[in-house]
């Protein structure tokens, strides 16, 4: 009897040892919760801590932002996203869109768009995304800071910030080797960084109405330039002397600034096809002794 005993008070202590370190656990196969969204499965607002945003994928991928969603999943898109404002068809309320955390998940996605949101600047895992072709913060009133991870998007072709909060251009853009058309116009910037030259890829440079007071000599490398938009730059009274270098240039708009002379080297740029200086008063009209007459304007 004693011998029963014993067994069966060794069995029952071996069971309770079991059971306290989880070796028996009725809810041991449950599904726990995931911690780190970069594994696994999640929901969209795992992803993205911004309801608004976590809504707008979810709709691009055809989704819920409440529904399960895997890293391949959105890796895998490669179209376009607008992020400026939430769809408002979710059953939670998003609110204005702030915050664009998670991005980086987005690696295939070709074109994003923000604007008219609470968005101030771009978080650094914007590096991720190296499929995309097309950033357009144009009308992001809040937005006012690049930050200088902007510079390791290897496919981007078109940068459109007109009319944001933009005080400064990170150096690092210059390192976007394929991008062809920069929008940075009716922003707050008053310098542009002289690496400015290395984007021999760009056609179309847009920086009117900014604080600009000079350009640096470095603006005369961009040579497959087509188009120069620096007008309304009340403060520019000169050009670089070795402007003509851009004789791929068929439009230069000098429009309300404040040029006295323009450089002779100009006369080598025999595409440009239009020349706007209207309303530099101080112009001396000693270009028209080295530019055609159909760029005679004033």
């Amino acid at each position: 009897m004693k011998l029963i005993l014993t067994l069966t008070l060794f069995a029952f202590g071996c069971f309770t040892a079991n059971a306290s370190d989880g070796g028996i656990n009725n809810t041991s196969s449950a599904p726990q919760p995931i911690s780190h969204p970069q594994q696994g499965t999640f929901t969209f607002y795992s992803a993205f801590p911004d309801k608004g945003f976590a809504q707008v994928v979810a709709h691009a991928l055809g989704k819920k932002a409440s529904d399960v969603v895997t890293p391949k999943e959105l890796a895998s898109f490669t179209g376009s996203i607008d992020a400026s404002f939430a769809p408002n068809d979710e059953a939670e309320e998003a609110g204005d869109i702030k915050d664009l955390t998670g991005i980086g998940y987005l690696k295939g996605m070709t074109e994003f768009t923000v604007y008219k949101n609470g968005v101030t600047t771009l978080p650094p895992e914007i590096k991720e995304l190296k499929n995309l072709k097309v950033l357009n913060l144009t009308k992001a009133f809040e937005f006012t800071t690049l930050p200088p991870e902007i510079g390791q998007l290897p496919k981007l072709e078109r940068l459109q910030m007109a009319l944001a909060a933009i005080s400064e251009i990170p150096k690092e853009i210059c390192n976007l080797r394929t991008l062809k058309y920069l929008d940075i116009s009716t922003n707050q910037i008053s310098t542009l960084p002289p690496e400015i030259g290395r984007l021999t890829t760009l056609e179309e440079l847009d920086i009117h109405s900014t604080s600009i007071t000079t350009l640096p000599d470095t603006i005369c490398n961009l040579v497959n330039l087509k188009s120069l938009d620096i007008s309304y730059l009340r403060h520019l009274t000169k050009l670089p002397a070795k402007i003509g270098n851009l004789t791929n240039l068929e439009y230069l708009n000098l429009f309300g600034d404040d040029i006295r002379t323009l450089p002779k080297s100009m006369s080598k740029m025999k595409k440009l096809r239009s020349l706007n200086v209207y309303d530099n008063f101080k112009l001396s009209e000693s270009y028209k002794s080295f530019l055609p007459k159909t760029l005679w304007q004033k």
